[in-house]
């Protein structure tokens, strides 16, 4: 059992972490794209100064032009880069949204309801689930203790299992469950 919540805490510790660098990577990238906007702005601001420059030199209106030309080129090169880069964000947005999903779903937890079982009805058991409500986060999740596996030495005469199968009492118990489940929003 411990094995697992270990397992379950190192997974959500590991998509905490892919969560937290997607988030870094995306300013990264869309600090980027401000950046060479601002560039694209310039280089456009600086073509129209050359055009109207070759306006009033024609006769070195083919200098010019070649000049335009380079511009308009690195002008439609940065655009491509840009449309990538966005694509990129997009990518990593949507990457970052199956993350936080993955997150904060229960699709990733398998298994019985009860997240510990077999705990002893005795002395040692009790001490043992007493120390875990001290540390319960309480805000995020509902703590339920319940028996299991009836005690034949504690049944009263005609007591059986059937008399309990709707839950049975921890004082009828050899063993204590534990169930945690998670709080609905709202609550």
């Amino acid at each position: 059992m411990d094995n697992i919540i270990s397992k379950m805490k190192y997974e959500l510790g590991d998509l905490k972490y892919q969560l937290m660098v997607s988030k870094e990577e995306n300013n990264q990238i869309k600090d980027r794209i401000k950046n060479l906007n601002k560039q694209n702005q310039a280089l456009q601001d600086l073509n129209i100064q050359i055009n109207e420059q070759a306006i009033k030199n024609k006769p070195d209106n083919n200098a010019n032009s070649r000049m335009v030309f380079k511009l308009e080129k690195e002008v439609s090169e940065l655009r491509e880069f840009v449309k990538l880069q966005d694509n990129k964000i997009t990518d990593m947005y949507e990457e970052n949204q199956k993350l936080t999903n993955r997150l904060y779903s229960n699709e990733k937890l398998q298994g019985c309801r009860y997240a510990f079982s077999l705990i002893p009805n005795d002395e040692e058991g009790n001490k043992f689930v007493e120390q875990m409500k001290l540390y319960f986060n309480y805000e995020s999740y509902d703590f339920v203790k319940r028996g299991q596996n009836l005690d034949p030495k504690k049944l009263g005469k005609g007591e059986t299992w059937k008399t309990y199968e709707n839950g049975q009492p921890l004082d009828k118990s050899k063993n204590i469950r534990i169930y945690i489940n998670k709080k609905k929003e709202g609550k």
